[in-house]
C-alpha cells in the first residue's frame, strides 16, 4: 500500500468512524445562500447531519478508488495533499478548539438547537475544499487545497469573527 493509499484509507476510516466530533480570497466565499433555518424537521437521516455545537472545519472530497486514482495521478496527487495538510492542521485547530472532519460528499447538512442549513456545493467549482462554520450558521467556504498553515489562519480569522 503507498503513502498515498495509506492516507486515503485513514481518512476513510476517521469518516466511517466519525473522527472525533468533540488562503486565497478569490477562492473562498461567505456563502451568503446558506443560512440556518428553523423549518420543520429534515429529512435528512441523522447520520447525514453534522452537529455543531461549537467552530466546526469539515474538509470535503469526492469518492475514489485505488484504481481510480492509479489512472488519474492528478486527482491523486490533489488528494494527496488534502490529507497531509488536514491532518497537519488537526492539532492547531482542535487545540484552538475547532471540530475536524471529513466528508465524501457534495451536499452537506448542518444543525444547532434545532436549526439546520445545507451547503451544496456548486457544480462548477473545485470538489476538493473546506467549509467552515459554527452554531450560529455562519459559513464560509474554501475551494482547493489549502496548506496546514493557511487553514491554521482562516480558521483563526473565522473564529475571531464569530465572537464580535
Amino acid at each position: 500500500m503507498t503513502g498515498f493509499s495509506r492516507i486515503v484509507a485513514a481518512l476513510l476510516v476517521a469518516v466511517l468512524v466519525g473522527c472525533d466530533r468533540g488562503a486565497a480570497p478569490e477562492a473562498s466565499t461567505p456563502d451568503a445562500g446558506s443560512s440556518p433555518s428553523t423549518s420543520a424537521p429534515s429529512a435528512v437521516p441523522d447520520s447525514l447531519q453534522i452537529d455543531v455545537a461549537q467552530l466546526t472545519l469539515i474538509g470535503f472530497h469526492p469518492f475514489a478508488t485505488d484504481s481510480m486514482l492509479e489512472r488519474d495521478e492528478a486527482l491523486a496527487t490533489i488528494l494527496d495533499d488534502f490529507g497531509y495538510h488536514l491532518s497537519g492542521a488537526m492539532t492547531a485547530l482542535r487545540d484552538s478548539g475547532w471540530v475536524v472532519d471529513t466528508r465524501i460528499a457534495d451536499t452537506l447538512h448542518f444543525r444547532s438547537s434545532g436549526r439546520t442549513w445545507t451547503w451544496i456545493r456548486p457544480a462548477d467549482s473545485v470538489n476538493v475544499g473546506y467549509i467552515l462554520t459554527d452554531s450560529t450558521g455562519r459559513i464560509r467556504t474554501l475551494f482547493g487545497v489549502r496548506t496546514n498553515i493557511d487553514l491554521v489562519i482562516v480558521a483563526d480569522s473565522f473564529a475571531r469573527g464569530s465572537r464580535r
